[in-house]
């Protein structure tokens, strides 16, 4: 769950980012398995919680650090994310692309 404490502390600019990334990952998500795997039936909806915590966990852990610190970056910690739906279409039996 989100530590509201922590988003608080986050500049403007930095909450700004976030709320855009967790806006989009629904649309992104439920867009990119119907693509990759039509007529599939898999959860969608846990993959996205799923993914939506991931990212704002990780998200405001980064963003909360001075940019000189940061040992990751966003676009790194969206790829990770992916993890949840590629083993849901792997699970599902859907070939990698």
């Amino acid at each position: 769950m989100e530590n509201q404490d922590e988003i608080s502390e986050l500049n403007p600019y930095s909450r700004d980012l976030l709320d855009a990334v967790l806006l989009a990952i629904p649309t992104w998500l439920t867009r990119k398995i119907s693509e990759l795997a039509p007529g599939v039936s898999l959860d969608t909806a846990s993959i996205i919680d799923e993914t939506t915590e991931f990212v704002r966990e990780r998200f405001v852990q980064l963003l909360l650090l001075d940019v000189d610190e940061q040992r990751l970056n966003p676009l790194h910690i969206l790829r990770q994310s992916t993890q949840f739906a590629t083993a849901a279409l792997k699970e599902s039996g859907v070939p990698p692309v």
